[in-house]
C-alpha cells in the first residue's frame, strides 16, 4: 500500500487536487479522515453515500486499523487523505510510510482568502457564522504553515503544488505530477470543471475551474494598503519564493 496525504492551509486546493488524484484507476481518495474518527457515517470527501465503502461499518473500526481497512474495501494500491494539520497527519501516520503533497497559493489570493472568512459554524436560521482574520495574521499563519512544510522530515518523500499553476495550466502541471508520484494516468482527460469522486453526488459546480479561479478575487478584496503590506512581507514572500522552486514545474 501506497499512502499519499494532501496537504495545505485552508482552502488552498488540497481537496481538489486529492479527486485529482481520484481519477487515476490506482487511487481511492479518502478525504479529510478526521470526520471518520468523529463517527461521520458518509463520504468525508463527497458528504454523500458512497458506493465502494460502507462508512456505518467503517466508523466503527478502530483507528489504528483504519487505512488498512480502506485498502481492502477499496481495492486500490495508493490511498490519498486530504488532511490537514501536521499533528493529526504524524499522530495517523505513525505506524506507515508515507508521501506529502503541499498545495499552496500566493500570499496575496491566501490573505484574501482568509480576510473573506471560513465559516464555522451555523445561526439557528441556518446561516453560516464566519471566521474573518485580518491580513498581518492571515500572513503569520501562511509563514508559520509553509515553513514547517519545507523543513519537515516526517515524509518520505515531499512535493509541492501551485494551485496557480494547477488552474492556469491544468494539464501542463497534472501530467508531471502524476509521473513524478508513479500514478497512472486516467483512460479519458481529467476535466477540472467535471471532477467527481467516486459517487454520483450531482452538482459538482463548487468545484469548477471558474469557483476556483475566484481565488483571484484578491486583486479587488484587499485594500491598497493591504497589498502593500503582503508585498512588503519579508519572510512571507520569501517562503513563497522557496515553495515555487520545489514545486511540480508547468
Amino acid at each position: 500500500m501506497r499512502f499519499i496525504c494532501v496537504m495545505g492551509r485552508r482552502f488552498s486546493g488540497s481537496t481538489i487536487l486529492g479527486r485529482i488524484f481520484d481519477a487515476s484507476p490506482d487511487v481511492f481518495c479518502i478525504g479529510e479522515t478526521l470526520s471518520l474518527l468523529h463517527g461521520y457515517a458518509c463520504c468525508p470527501s463527497c458528504g454523500g453515500d458512497c458506493r465502494i465503502i460502507d462508512y456505518n461499518l467503517l466508523a466503527k473500526t478502530p483507528p489504528e486499523r483504519l487505512y488498512a481497512e480502506l485498502q481492502r474495501l477499496s481495492k486500490k494500491k495508493v490511498l490519498v487523505t486530504t488532511d490537514k494539520p501536521f499533528r493529526y497527519v504524524s499522530k495517523m501516520t505513525k505506524p506507515l510510510g508515507f508521501e506529502a503533497v503541499f498545495v499552496f497559493k500566493s500570499p496575496h489570493a491566501f490573505a484574501a482568502s482568509e480576510k473573506r472568512g471560513h465559516p464555522k459554524h451555523k445561526k439557528k436560521d441556518g446561516s453560516p457564522v464566519f471566521k474573518k482574520v485580518a491580513v498581518p495574521e492571515a500572513m503569520e499563519g501562511f509563514c508559520e504553515y509553509y515553513k514547517k512544510a519545507l523543513v519537515w522530515k516526517r515524509p518520505a518523500r515531499k512535493t509541492f503544488v501551485s494551485l496557480e499553476h494547477l488552474v492556469g495550466d491544468f494539464h501542463l502541471t497534472v501530467g508531471p505530477l502524476f509521473e513524478l508520484l508513479g500514478i497512472r494516468h486516467p483512460d479519458s482527460p481529467i476535466e477540472i470543471s467535471k471532477l467527481k469522486h467516486h459517487i454520483a453526488l450531482g452538482n459538482y459546480d463548487a468545484m469548477s475551474s471558474v469557483k476556483i479561479e475566484v481565488d483571484k478575487r484578491w486583486v479587488d478584496e484587499l485594500s491598497d494598503e493591504e497589498k502593500e503590506f503582503v508585498s512588503s512581507h519579508e519572510e512571507a514572500q520569501a517562503i513563497y519564493a522557496r515553495l515555487l522552486r520545489r514545486s511540480v514545474a508547468r
